[in-house]
């Protein structure tokens, strides 16, 4: 698809932006400027940038994977303000940093910062309950989908246990200040109990 084709279609950008990611520009200032931090937890496929496109299509961009470093797009940020994507030297479309919250700063009363919970993926609040998914874990060899960066990210900005107050302090706090659209509960392969059992008690209290 060509830039024109990208200009006319927010729903065809994002999509390549899925595939291949995009490169941040040393002008970039997306914390400074309000915008989400990039965080590498386990709710997400992957870690990257949280954006609204044209259209008011939100999504998350790769940045962190090692394809992205190689991505055809670039972000910018203009010296009056606001952020542009750029593909191969050419303009493609204006793009506007997702707010970040003021709970994303916020601690719980265990010291665990609630962003180590839960994070706004788009308009919905994302958690992953459970331990990594199985599929990773196969000797000799992992056996995890191509896609997932799941078993990457345990420990890095993702608490490997969540009581039910925890994430229901969290929920509380995302639909107050973020007014999410849902929580989503993420979840990977077990060969024993089902992860349902597991969710049962938090999905319990939260409705």
């Amino acid at each position: 698809m060509n830039v024109l084709q990208l200009r006319r279609n927010p729903a065809l950008l994002k999509l390549d932006l899925y595939c291949r990611g995009i490169r941040l520009d040393d002008s970039c200032l997306v914390s400074d400027d309000g915008g989400r931090p990039i965080l590498r937890t386990r709710a997400g496929l992957g870690s990257g940038l949280e954006a609204i496109l044209p259209g008011g299509l939100w999504t998350n961009v790769p940045v962190s994977e090692p394809f992205a470093q190689r991505s055809p797009y670039v972000l910018r940020r203009r010296s009056e303000g606001g952020y542009w994507i750029w593909r191969d030297g050419e303009a493609v479309a204006p793009v506007e940093l997702s707010p970040r919250p003021a709970w994303y700063d916020a601690t719980l009363g265990s010291g665990k910062p609630m962003t180590r919970i839960g994070t706004l993926q788009g308009t919905y609040l994302g958690i992953y309950q459970a331990k990594v998914c199985e599929y990773w874990t196969q000797k000799p060899r992992k056996v995890n989908c191509k896609f997932c960066s799941v078993g990457l990210n345990l420990g890095v900005d993702d608490a490997d246990e969540k009581s039910v107050d925890e994430v229901l302090q969290v929920v509380r706090a995302a639909r107050e200040g973020s007014r999410i659209t849902y929580v989503d509960f993420n979840t990977g392969h077990d060969t024993g109990d089902t992860y349902l059992d597991i969710l049962e008690p938090f999905i319990v209290r939260i409705k």
